[in-house]
């Protein structure tokens, strides 16, 4: 079974042409305690590699009608509920927050649910520690072997492990209230060769390079609501089949 899960907050427009494309959509409500900003992210809230999920326990107990409905959509995934919770401000709201691409899983290790650390070891993933404690929200993976980002500290560090990387600007396009921007990783998903932006990717400054780089590697953008004027940082999209 196709479905995707991502922030409660995303429009109705983009929830549309999710379900055109075969993905419908599992929203998740927020997590108590944390800032409104980035509450019901998907980043935040889940770690998402292959057929594996992991979550905080208290999480899915909390919120027991969406748990039995990501169990229903994705019956051969793994799901790992993890006895560690998100709590307070950064970096320990961002506990689930860690990047895969390649053999390689990107996370502040000082803070990353312990859970996701021992998944990283009996999947050979390399574990690469990062001074960002939202990796997964300041970089959009392109493939296994490239990524898109504007934050400087995240592109030096997948540079040294071979990975392609597009440094971009920050661009006051993407949203994310009431911060001045959000990021470019918290404002998409991939799935097949098809990259989908939480809103109108056009709005992008540097939409025309990005796409470039985009169809170097075999993807496409697709705007779920091309009539936006601006993109939104909601925590990503994670498709899942």
């Amino acid at each position: 079974m196709k479905t995707c899960i991502t922030d409660q907050r995303i429009s109705e427009e983009c929830l549309e042409h999710l379900c055109e494309l075969g993905y419908p959509a599992i929203k998740l409500p927020p997590v108590p305690g944390l800032s409104s900003a980035v509450a019901s992210h998907t980043d935040i809230i889940l770690f998402h590699h292959k057929n594996t999920l992991i979550a905080s326990k208290e999480y899915f107990s909390t919120n027991a009608s969406l748990a039995d409905e990501i169990r229903a959509a994705l019956p051969s995934h793994n799901i790992i509920l993890s006895d560690e919770r998100q709590r307070g401000r950064y970096p320990y709201d961002a506990i689930f927050n860690a990047l895969v691409i390649g053999k390689y899983l990107f996370a502040k290790t000082d803070t990353v649910c312990p859970d996701i650390l021992r998944y990283a070891e009996i999947s050979d993933l390399t574990v690469v520690h990062t001074n960002q404690g939202y990796p997964a929200c300041t970089v959009l993976p392109v493939g296994q072997s490239a990524a898109v980002t504007a934050d400087f500290g995240m592109a030096r560090l997948m540079s040294d492990c071979g990975i392609e990387v597009l440094t971009v600007s920050q661009d006051e396009a993407i949203k994310l209230p009431p911060y001045r921007n959000g990021f470019i990783g918290g404002a998409a998903g991939a799935f097949d060769d098809k990259i989908l932006f939480i809103g109108n990717f056009d709005a992008l400054s540097e939409h025309e390079k990005i796409s470039v780089f985009l169809k170097k590697h075999g993807y496409r953008a697709i705007s779920l609501d091309p009539d936006a004027s601006v993109l939104f940082d909601l925590g990503g999209i994670l498709f899942c089949e």
